[in-house]
């Protein structure tokens, strides 16, 4: 028997597939983004996936027995049983592996009173192709690492007491984002950058981490320093001349006047 397509309008026959001498199930239509397809199990241990448009065999999965039961899809997932007392279940999505990168305005160390920076991008690793709009897959010419937009990143933040502050963000268009945070004690301090992954119905994005970055964070007052000057501002050298500049002209001028009246 074969698998059959027929003009719903005229009932012209379209294509038609050889599968075996028995089928029983069902077929399955599944509106995919990257192609229609149709799943049809038969009497020769298999499940066939067909192109829904031409009818060509894209893929045959060979079970233990007879597929007799009718394909079924649910999130995202074929799930079909089989006369061998199994049930299988195929995901077509491919995996995307993704990298994230992610660096800070303030390195390995910083005064507690200053607020730390961290700029980074994430993405996929898909050498020689776009995904554009995160559905439609778009070939180039040259090797390619697409930013990933609108993904959640997370920035974990380990205090010196080993307790964790977790911070959020979106990345843009691009795959960047930025998080800015002002850590709240002294000591040794860390943080990582990381993806969870996500799952979509055309493609499942692998999770990511950075590296760890370890950040000492040090007190101005008990280093006995002076903390750095806000950002346009002049060190506290240069204002403490400036006042000892102006006094010592204010006493010239007042010995000066004192003297031009005796």
């Amino acid at each position: 028997m074969s698998a059959v397509a027929f003009n719903a309008a005229t009932g012209a026959e379209i294509w038609h597939q050889w599968l075996g001498h028995q089928v029983c199930s069902s077929a399955l239509y599944v509106d995919d983004p990257s192609g229609a397809k149709v799943y049809q199990g038969c009497d020769s241990y298999s499940i066939t996936c067909f192109n829904a448009t031409s009818g060509m065999p894209l893929s045959l999965y060979v079970t233990d027995c007879q597929v007799y039961s009718s394909p079924a899809i649910y999130d995202s997932k074929i799930y079909v049983g089989s006369a061998d007392t199994k049930v299988y279940c195929f995901d077509d999505t491919p995996v995307e592996p993704t990298s994230i990168f992610a660096e800070s305005n303030k390195g390995a160390e910083m005064w507690s009173n200053e607020t730390i920076v961290i700029k980074g991008q994430l993405s996929g690793t898909t050498i020689g192709k776009v995904w554009s709009d995160l559905t439609t897959e778009v070939d180039v010419d040259s090797p390619v690492q697409p930013g990933l937009p609108n993904a959640t990143v997370l920035l974990s933040f380990t205090k010196p007491d080993m307790t964790s502050v977790n911070l959020t963000t979106t990345t843009d268009n691009q795959g960047f984002f930025t998080v800015s945070y002002n850590p709240d004690g002294v000591g040794s301090w860390g943080w990582v950058a990381y993806y969870n992954g996500e799952e979509k119905p055309w493609i499942t994005y692998a999770s990511a981490y950075g590296e760890w970055n370890p950040v000492s964070v040090t007190s101005p007052t008990a280093s006995g320093e002076n903390p750095p000057p806000p950002e346009g501002g002049l060190p506290m050298e240069y204002v403490y001349v400036a006042v000892a500049v102006i006094v010592i002209v204010l006493v010239a001028i007042g010995v000066y006047m004192f003297l031009k009246r005796k």
